[in-house]
């Protein structure tokens, strides 16, 4: 009874929910108007101005005509087939008649309600397209004489030589070749017709003509979506502003021409113009951009940790991070550390064959953090170093060198100034240069040295050894100021 009640219910509902949904997106009255605005449709969806073709439940009624009903289609098909499977259901049940009057009746309700919908769409055609029509036109004739064969062999007392099993079964098998070759008819004919022109009312051609009568408004308008479509996935705080700003004031001037004239992309405009000031809305108050510290840097940086992120992708999540963090201090800073052997991220700036960098013959210089340690110490040249400064300490310092403009897409790390220790370092003569660095290179390997025997000796009670460790560590840690350059270099090649 349950189960009765709830079929009962989802089919009355159904084809009143459909009613409803066709009646509030109808927008004309006559077939010409209706079919103008599906015309409009359909080239939107070609040009790429709507790639939302079920928006707004068009594709209930956009293959009907308009008049005499035929819009409403699909719920009069319904409520058919709730009367159908409702006789079916009930019948059974009804024990008081006769089983062969239950079967005629059954038989006959179903053939007049088939017979009923089938001439009904004979005699208005349903669909825009003629092939679609045919076709729906084959299978309901075929539903049509089923159900009138199944009907005559139910009226008891009625022979006929015809209703022999063996002379039905030739009758069947003849409908049958008669609906298949008059498929293969119509599919021919659809074949011969489409291999000339789309059997669609809207084709791609036509699509195309419209484009190039309207162009202004179909380029802007497609602009727009594809905007709409790629600042949809990015953060807010990274979308250039002035961009959003610029395609709205574009939208406002086309839907001013198109109200005026009575464009047919009218509607459109003001759709996606609505999809634009809310994007405006959102941007304006969260988005950094534009910034001139910023500029024609966050996009090549944001593809170089794309790419990167997507190679390291079966990495433990924290290495993961690190890696992806000196992927942006490398891009930041302009060059690139040679100790991690990764290649530019742009070809920009990949040197040519034979050719060694400027920073690799600048003398090393260590830079060590509290938590890292003198052996995880990160090696930065003298020229990055300076030049990561004084681009932090100038915002209208272009953060990567010359090339293509780009524009902006996310922001970049900062960056530390290094200790005092270190710019003292950093004021060695040139001349000296490549001493130092083999020099730095030479101390960084005697400690790591060091360090390893102190880990596994100082168990065994070596004193002397932990004095002379402190005492190195102490004289290499407090230079002495009052000493010019000259007595620190000779301070420097006595302690070697």
């Amino acid at each position: 009874m349950v189960l009765g009640v709830y079929c009962v219910g989802m089919a009355v509902c159904v084809p009143v929910l459909v009613f409803k949904l066709i009646h509030r997106q109808i927008v004309a009255d006559d077939n010409e108007a209706h079919e103008r605005y599906l015309r409009l449709k359909e080239t939107e969806y070609l040009l790429d101005l709507n790639s939302h073709w079920d928006h707004g439940h068009i594709w209930l009624f956009s293959s009907y005509k308009r008049s005499l009903l035929r819009v409403y289609h699909r719920p009069i098909l319904f409520a058919v087939k709730f009367i159908m499977v409702l006789v079916y259901s009930c019948f059974p049940t009804l024990s008081f008649i006769p089983q062969s009057e239950r079967n005629m009746t059954q038989a006959m309700i179903v053939c007049v309600a088939l017979l009923f919908v089938t001439i009904l769409t004979w005699v208005r055609k349903l669909y825009r397209c003629y092939s679609t029509w045919l076709l729906q036109q084959a299978f309901f004739w075929n539903m049509c004489a089923y159900s009138l064969i199944a009907a005559i062999k139910t009226v008891e007392g009625y022979n006929s030589v015809f209703l022999v099993d063996a002379t039905l079964s030739l009758i069947l098998i003849s409908i049958h070749m008669a609906i298949g070759i008059f498929i293969g008819i119509v599919l021919l004919i659809c074949m011969g017709r489409s291999a000339l022109r789309g059997l669609w009312p809207v084709t791609l051609e036509d699509a195309d003509e419209i484009a190039m009568e309207h162009e202004d408004v179909v380029h802007d308008l497609q602009l727009a979506k594809r905007m709409l479509e790629e600042y949809g996935v990015t953060n807010r705080r990274y979308i250039p502003v002035d961009r959003v700003q610029a395609m709205m004031q574009n939208l406002e001037y086309h839907l001013n021409a198109t109200r005026k004239y009575d464009h047919p992309f009218h509607w459109t405009v003001v759709d996606v113009l609505e999809d634009i000031t809310d994007l405006y809305a959102e941007v304006k108050a969260m988005s950094y951009l534009p910034h001139p510290a910023l500029e024609g840097v966050l996009i090549p940086l944001q593809k170089a940790l794309r790419a990167r992120r997507q190679e390291l992708v079966l990495m433990n999540p924290k290495k993961r991070r690190i890696l992806l963090k000196l992927v942006a201090l490398r891009a930041l800073c302009g060059k690139y550390l040679t100790e991690f052997d990764v290649a530019p991220l742009d070809d920009r700036y990949a040197l040519p064959s034979g050719e060694t960098p400027d920073y690799l013959s600048l003398p090393l210089i260590g830079v060590t953090t509290p938590k890292m340690g003198n052996r995880k110490s990160l090696l930065l040249s003298l020229g990055q170093q300076d030049e990561a400064q004084q681009r932090l300490l100038d915002p209208s310092a272009q953060l990567l060198p010359e090339g293509p403009d780009v524009s902006p897409d996310i922001s970049p790390t900062r960056i530390g100034r290094p200790s005092d220790e270190e710019e003292d370092h950093a004021e060695v003569e040139p001349e000296n240069a490549d001493l130092l660095g083999e020099q730095a290179d030479d101390e960084a390997g005697y400690e790591g040295e060091e360090e390893e025997e102190e880990e596994y000796d100082y168990g065994e009670g070596d004193e002397e050894e932990e004095e002379e460790a402190e005492e190195e560590e102490g004289e290499e840690e407090q230079p002495d100021e009052e000493e010019g350059e000259g007595e620190q270099e000779g301070g420097q090649e006595e302690d070697d």
